[in-house]
């Protein structure tokens, strides 16, 4: 059984595997990319080792203090993108196993295929910015990496607490200290995350008596990777730069990042909803109280799935929906009210840019939940009476799990906090407090009776089928839109370098044909020349002066 279960899992890794190295090959060189070419605010393009770390240097002292995740940006930048392809298709896959052992704490990811399938599933629809923080060079290396390097460092603390970890380890000391420096030498939000955890369980293995030396030396060395980040030359200068933004505006900032975070997290919560609602009954059932049976009958749901199939024609085509339902606000509530200027009418567009693919998304989640609810009996009536009768506390005692389920939860959104401090809170800071808040659900969907229910009984056909019918659809637009924006990149780039060696400082192309509509809930990470940083950075790169867009050259007339 267990051999099957190791086939599964490595199954499931190797095909995330593939799908994630395609997804990365696809991808173009965008924006950053270009800009960690070279060394570090100069033309002079990366040649060497001396090169990377040179430029190193100069980031630290004039821009922030993220040494890790520059360092590989760097690094990759100078010996081509096609190993950083491969590398991250892995890291992708360590990623999902990493947060498997955080999940069971315990080092035995590959005897969960469907958890560890859940976690895979749960990333491409949960993770904020996928396309930025995943398949972006520069992102990726910035969040991904170090996100996975702050995991493996936090996952001997997590294991040994559980008491899956025996004997003392004395080689851990060292391995530790420098784990400790690299994995907290991470983004802003996530160090500080990380220093915390691992001062806090030191302390509790302290007050257990189970204290290691390794612990000590891990959360020194996650000190020192935290003052590093945090307080480097170039950071100081940023926050010098940044002091016209009160606090009031940092504290704001945080509502639309959670609330985004949330939005992602839609599919997520809602198996949660359900997960409780097992929990109440079954507690209900431990105590010898009676459950009650629902009052509500099945419905078929075919409005809903109208909407579904109105929204995906119009996302296929020309994006009708979007369109109606833009000019109608447009004409009967902007213009009366004096909302119609140009700059206002610009920003309500991008805002509706993506109406299509967010409503197909949540259309289709709410189906595959009201359909689960049905086949389930899980009904909101049945619990109601019991609520009263069973305190969360009393939930908690009798499923230790949801309170390990529960914090990780709760720190997901602590984790979020702490960029209140920061310049910004851009989507793209999200992306560790996803992971955290994916493994706490996860760490909920595997209590047994929460499992029986939902990931084997008949409920879990339903929701393995239309959680990867969403998850392939999303895939499936993702590398299909990806593909089209790598063959007209090559094109487009390929031009800009032909005239670069021709001598000529402006080149003109031709607008990208891809709409920008097509962002697939942002796992699509492209902008075109037009945005101010993606044709300052290729303008540095080539060493040309400007780059303008005329829609009427052709991408046949600039082939080479």
């Amino acid at each position: 059984m267990q051999n099957k279960q190791v086939r599964m899992s490595l199954a499931i890794l190797a095909g995330f595997f593939i799908i994630m190295y395609v997804a990365n090959a696809w991808m173009p060189m965008y924006r950053d990319d270009y800009w960690h070419s070279v060394i570090w605010r100069t033309g002079e393009h990366l040649q060497s080792m001396g090169d990377v770390m040179y430029s190193l240097e100069r980031y630290y002292i004039t821009h922030g203090g993220r040494l890790v995740s520059f360092f590989f940006q760097f690094f990759f930048m100078w010996v081509g993108k096609f190993w950083y392809n491969w590398a991250n298709a892995f890291v992708f896959c360590a990623m999902l196993a990493v947060m498997l052992m955080h999940c069971r704490r315990d080092w035995q990811f590959l005897r969960e295929p469907k958890a560890l399938l859940l976690m895979g599933l749960f990333s491409w629809l949960g993770i904020s910015h996928f396309g930025e923080v995943i398949l972006w060079c520069c992102g990726s290396a910035v969040y991904m990496w170090t996100g996975l390097l702050a995991a493996i460092f936090l996952l001997p603390y997590n294991v040994f607490l559980a008491g899956n970890m025996k004997g003392t380890q004395w080689w851990l000391m060292p391995v530790m200290f420098i784990l400790g420096m690299i994995g907290a030498c991470s983004v802003e939000n996530l160090t500080v995350t990380t220093s915390l955890l691992a001062v806090l369980c030191t302390y509790l293995a302290k007050r257990r008596g189970l204290l290691k030396g390794w612990m000590i030396t891990g959360a020194v060395g996650s000190i020192i990777g935290t003052v590093a980040c945090l307080f480097s030359p170039g950071n100081q200068q940023r926050i010098i730069d940044d002091e016209d933004r009160s606090w009031l505006f940092h504290f704001l900032n945080q509502i639309p990042g959670n609330l985004e975070m949330i939005m992602y997290m839609i599919p997520i919560i809602l198996t949660l909803v359900l997960a409780c609602r097992i929990l109440f009954m079954e507690a209900a059932r431990k105590r010898g109280l009676e459950v009650p049976e629902t009052s509500q009958s099945p419905s078929k749901h075919f409005v809903l799935l109208g909407f579904m199939l109105l929204s995906l024609v119009s996302y296929s085509t020309n994006g009708f929906m979007s369109n109606i339902i833009e000019a109608a606000i447009v004409k009967v509530l902007l213009v009366p009210i004096g909302l119609g200027d140009p700059l206002t009418l610009e920003h309500f567009n991008n805002l509706m840019e993506s109406l299509e693919e967010v409503l197909l998304y949540v259309l289709a989640v709410a189906w595959v939940y009201l359909v689960t609810i049905e086949r389930t009996g899980l009904f909101k009536d049945r619990i109601r009476s019991l609520k009263q009768q069973i305190t969360w506390k009393q939930l908690a005692a009798d499923f230790p799990e949801l309170r390990y389920g529960a914090f990780l939860l709760g720190l997901a959104f602590f984790n979020n906090f702490v960029v209140v401090g920061a310049p910004s809170f851009p989507g793209r800071a999200l992306y560790s407090s996803s992971v955290i808040f994916i493994i706490g659900a996860v760490v909920i969907l595997r209590i047994p009776a929460v499992a029986k229910v939902l990931l084997e009984g008949d409920a879990a056909k339903i929701l393995r089928r239309g959680g990867l019918c969403i998850v392939g659809f999303i895939m499936i637009a993702t590398l299909a839109v990806m593909h089209s924006i790598w063959q007209e990149d090559a094109i487009r780039v390929g031009h800009i370098a032909y005239e670069a060696n021709r001598g000529n400082l402006v080149v003109t192309l031709p607008p990208s044909a891809i709409p920008e509509r097509r962002r697939v809930l942002r796992h699509i990470a492209y902008d075109d020349y037009d945005n101010g940083l993606t044709r300052i950075h290729v303008c540095t790169y080539f060493g040309i002066n400007d780059v303008i867009l005329d829609p009427s050259v052709r991408l046949e007339d600039i082939k080479h």
